[in-house]
C-alpha cells in the first residue's frame, strides 16, 4: 500500500485528523463501537498484520488470568475463577490496543520530518525536532537492528544470548549517538533560536479547509455522544447492553465516518492508497 498523495497534502489537516482519531479511540468504552472502529481502520488501511492475532489473543486470555471480577463464572483453572466479564473486557481492550497501533503505523507512514517541522518549527521549534526525531527513530532503529545483527552472526554463532546482547549495545550507542550528532547539527545552523523560515510547497487550499470544518464537527458529535451516552459504559459486575436507539445507529455511524473521512472526498487523500 502506497500512501505518497495522503502525505503529499497539507500537514493541518493531516495532522487534525489522526489528532482527533487518536482520542476517540482511546478514550472509548463501548464495545460495538470499538468493533467498528476496528473495522473501519482495516478498510482504510486495508491491512492486518498477523502479529495483531497474538497481540488480541494474549490479552484477551491474560486479563482473566489477573482480573476475578464479573459475576458471571464460566470455569475455575487451579482455583482460579475465569469469568465471562472479564474474557470481554481482555478482548475489546485488546481491540482497542490493536486500533492504537493501526493508526499509529498509518501515520508513522503518513507524516514525514517535513510535516512536522512545518507544523511545529515556528512556534514550537525544539517540540517539532523532538517529534521529528521520534518518528524516524524507529524505522532507523529497525533497519539498524537487521545491519548489526548480520554482521554479529558471523561472530557469534554458537552464542544466541550473547549476540543479542552485544547487538542490542552497539545499537544502543549508536542511537545515543547519531541523535546527539542530530542536534549539534541543527543547533550549529541556529534551529530554534531565532524565527527561521523554511523551504517546502505545502498550500493550504479550499479542500483541506473543508476538511478541516468536517473533521471538527465530527469530532465534536462524537465527543458529545461519548459523553452524553457512553461515557459511564461499565463491564464490571456484568455487562448491560441497552436498546440500541436511532441516536446509537447515528453516533457508531459518525465513528466510523470520522476514520473513514480520508475515503470518502474526492480521492485528495486517498489517492494512491
Amino acid at each position: 500500500m502506497q500512501y505518497k498523495s495522503l502525505s503529499r497534502a497539507h500537514p493541518i489537516p493531516i495532522f487534525i485528523y489522526f489528532f482527533f482519531n487518536i482520542i476517540l479511540i482511546m478514550i472509548q468504552r463501548q464495545p460495538m463501537i470499538i468493533i467498528l472502529q476496528t473495522i473501519s481502520l482495516i478498510i482504510l488501511t486495508r491491512n492486518f498484520h498477523k502479529s495483531y492475532f497474538f497481540i488480541l489473543l494474549i490479552i484477551s486470555l491474560s486479563n482473566p488470568l489477573f482480573v476475578h471480577k464479573g459475576a458471571t463464572i464460566l470455569c475455575e483453572i487451579a482455583s482460579i475463577p475465569i469469568t465471562l466479564e472479564s474474557l470481554i473486557y481482555g478482548f475489546i481492550f485488546g481491540l482497542l490496543i490493536i486500533n492504537v497501533f493501526m493508526l499509529c503505523s498509518l501515520m508513522n507512514k503518513t507524516l514525514n520530518s517535513e510535516h512536522y517541522i512545518y507544523l511545529f518549527g515556528n512556534y514550537f521549534p525544539h517540540i517539532g525536532l523532538l517529534i521529528s526525531m521520534i518518528a524516524q527513530l524507529i524505522p532507523r532503529f529497525m533497519k539498524q537492528y537487521q545491519v548489526i545483527q548480520s554482521c554479529q552472526k558471523q561472530f557469534y554463532q554458537g552464542n544466541i544470548i550473547k549476540q543479542l546482547l552485544h547487538t542490542f549495545s552497539i545499537e544502543t550507542s549508536w542511537a545515543f549517538e547519531s541523535s546527539i550528532d542530530m542536534l549539534d547539527s541543527m543547533s550549529a545552523r541556529g534551529y530554534g533560536t531565532n524565527k527561521r523560515t523554511h523551504y517546502h510547497l505545502f498550500q493550504f487550499t479550499y479542500k483541506d479547509m473543508i476538511f478541516v470544518i468536517v473533521e471538527v464537527l465530527f469530532f465534536v458529535l462524537c465527543l458529545i455522544s461519548y459523553y452524553t451516552r457512553y461515557k459511564n459504559f461499565y463491564y464490571y459486575p456484568i455487562i448491560i447492553f441497552n436498546t440500541l436507539s436511532i441516536i446509537d445507529y447515528l453516533s457508531m455511524f459518525m465513528f466510523m465516518i470520522i476514520i473513514l473521512l480520508p475515503m470518502i472526498g474526492e480521492g485528495e487523500y486517498v489517492r494512491g492508497l
